[in-house]
């Protein structure tokens, strides 16, 4: 299974409108599906699938 970090998904999947801190704030608020890791959050693989879809 795949993760990625929030830097690596506002990069990847928002093509940088949207910063890793903003990624990061949805994911505390339960809007974008993370998962916390000690200090981190990561989300997966299924994820990214389907962001690619909306």
């Amino acid at each position: 299974m795949e993760f990625l970090t929030a830097k690596e998904v506002s990069e990847k999947f928002f093509c940088g409108k949207w910063n890793y801190q903003k990624v990061l704030r949805l994911a505390r608020e339960g809007k974008l599906p993370g998962k916390k890791v000690g200090k981190s959050y990561l989300f997966e693989g299924e994820f990214t699938i389907q962001v690619q879809h909306l």
